[in-house]
């Protein structure tokens, strides 16, 4: 699609990322903590110190989304990550997508998803998955782009709602 773009990011893009990062996360995920407070997360996922740890770690691989120019939003990979009965080798995970509310409905998230799985494939990765809110309209996205439900599981962060605790572990073959 044109006017999209993605960079892998170094430390040096990370001023630019935690604000779009906050930002985006709280579009998307205030409703589900108590009282709409989701700073434990914040703190635990969006700031300097967890994006300098995630970047220092071969395994993870974060990705800039731009679109026009502008940055929209981000996507962090672990790269081997095991998952059911396939190993790390066969398989990959999207961790996180966040893009901007206000980007929506312009093909991005089906763009970026393209993109993983493209460089999932070229590097012989015969399963991509993903951890979904069940509650999430997210879930109905994976399922539209060919992913399963394979399992469950419940969140435990403290300050999260009782009716958000439950997760899709959802897969899709790559191969």
């Amino acid at each position: 699609m044109e006017g999209i773009s993605f960079k892998k990011a170094t430390a040096s893009d990370i001023e630019l990322l935690i604000p779009v990062a906050q930002k985006a996360y709280l579009q998307a995920y205030t409703h589900v903590w108590e009282h709409e407070e989701p700073a434990f997360y914040l703190k635990k996922a969006f700031t300097k110190k967890a994006f300098l740890k995630d970047l220092s770690d071969s395994n993870t691989e974060i990705q800039l989304i731009y679109f026009a120019n502008t940055l929209v939003g981000f996507y962090k990979l672990e790269l081997d990550s095991a998952v059911s009965t396939y190993t790390a080798i066969e398989a990959i995970q999207l961790e996180k997508i966040y893009i901007l509310n206000e980007f929506s409905g312009k093909g991005i998230g089906n763009q970026s998803l393209a993109h993983i799985i493209s460089g999932a494939k070229q590097k012989g990765k015969s399963v991509f998955w993903v951890d979904v809110m069940d509650t999430s309209p997210a879930k109905f996205f994976y399922q539209k782009m060919g992913f399963e439900t394979f399992s469950y599981w419940d969140l435990d962060y403290p300050g999260l709602k009782a009716d958000q605790l439950k997760m899709h572990r959802m897969v899709k073959k790559l191969l």
